[in-house]
């Protein structure tokens, strides 16, 4: 690479997003940046990288790391593009990565219209597939957690490309967690970085109360919890728990059509 200074942005857009400027915009205190825009259609802003109306955030994620890694970039810095990136957020994860065998480091999330806490870090109960966002104010120090959400981390590229990046069967939901999971297994470390903070407005690309939402929830989900370690039993319980889990969320979230939407989803995990 020929300039050391300059730091790798990968951010998967949405077509017509109202929210990629100011994501921008916001990476102006964070010094040299390279950014790399994964869209079906033309940025303002950033190297673009094509990618098709079906792929999912796996995959968009996918082709932004590999051409970074192309261009000889060690580590990469994900954002969703409906984030706010605060100052020093990128100079805080970097120096996170530089820890021994860590291979991803997640920032705080606050919720975009007040200063509190909407995500710092997520706990995995593997015995159930049970996912907790941690909504609690960290300490100052950085602390292992079992993953980070997507909407902004960064990644050591040789972890990467061990796990062979993110598995692209997800479409939306779960694959930051599963990625996450794959590389605790593999021995690199996954952190939270309470010192770097990001305003994420959350559904602001995706309305979590869409039929549509609850269809990617419900078949990502079975996905997950398919994938989860244990005999067939366990594997038995944790479907049965999601399903149930599942179901009762799109009811409360988007009525009768939100079940069904998240029914259908959860049956063609099933048989993904």
């Amino acid at each position: 690479m020929s300039d050391a200074l300059l730091q790798a942005v990968v951010v998967p857009s949405a077509p017509g997003s109202p929210h990629f400027e100011p994501f921008v915009r916001s990476l102006a205190t964070e010094g040299e940046t390279r950014l790399f825009v994964v869209s079906e259609e033309a940025s303002g802003a950033g190297r673009r990288i094509q990618a098709e109306p079906g792929d999912g955030f796996a995959r968009r994620a996918n082709l932004g790391i590999a051409a970074a890694r192309a261009e000889g970039f060690d580590r990469i810095f994900l954002f969703n593009d409906d984030a706010e990136v605060l100052p020093g957020c990128l100079e805080e994860l970097s120096r996170t990565l530089d820890g021994t065998r860590i291979g991803i480091a997640g920032a705080q999330l606050l919720n975009w219209s007040e200063d509190t806490v909407q995500q710092a870090g997520i706990r995995v109960d593997t015995r159930t597939g049970r996912i907790h966002e941690i909504a609690r104010r960290p300490s100052d120090r950085w602390e292992r957690v079992d993953a980070v959400g997507g909407a902004a981390m960064a990644i050591d590229g040789r972890c990467w490309e061990q796990l062979g990046g993110f598995d692209e069967r997800f479409t939306f939901y779960f694959e930051d967690i599963d990625f996450c999971l794959r590389a605790k297994q593999a021995g690199w470390g996954v952190v939270l970085c309470p010192r770097a903070r990001v305003r994420h407005r959350g559904g602001g690309t995706r309305s979590r109360r869409s039929p549509e939402a609850a269809w990617h929830l419900g078949r990502s989900h079975a996905l997950f919890v398919r994938g989860l370690a244990g005999g067939r039993l366990s594997r038995t319980v944790r479907l049965l728990w999601s399903g149930t889990f599942g179901l009762g969320w799109s009811a409360r979230t988007g009525g009768l059509a939100g079940m069904t939407s998240f029914a259908q989803g959860w049956n063609r995990g099933l048989r993904a």
